[in-house]
């Protein structure tokens, strides 16, 4: 049992606008790359996902009906 007694919040903006984008990387460095290119170049992301092959095949497989819907060549094919 805890009580809070002080907490500290911060503030922030709505952003101008949200956008979902799938990327597929041969590597994981080459995925730690282009995250480290994205920050640098000012752009804030709310969420990263990474998902490895195992990872994916899984929730391809699951029960939630997931499809390929995009025309994307997989490097991990």
């Amino acid at each position: 049992m805890a009580i809070v007694t002080e907490a500290v919040l911060r503030i922030v903006s709505n952003y101008e606008s949200v956008k979902t984008i799938l990327a597929a990387f041969n590597s994981v460095e080459d995925a730690g790359t282009a995250v480290s290119r994205i920050i640098s170049a000012g752009i804030r992301p709310v969420a990263l996902e990474f998902m490895d092959k195992i990872a994916v095949n899984a929730i391809e497989a699951g029960p939630w009906g997931v499809v390929d819907y995009l025309p994307m060549q997989r490097p991990y094919s």
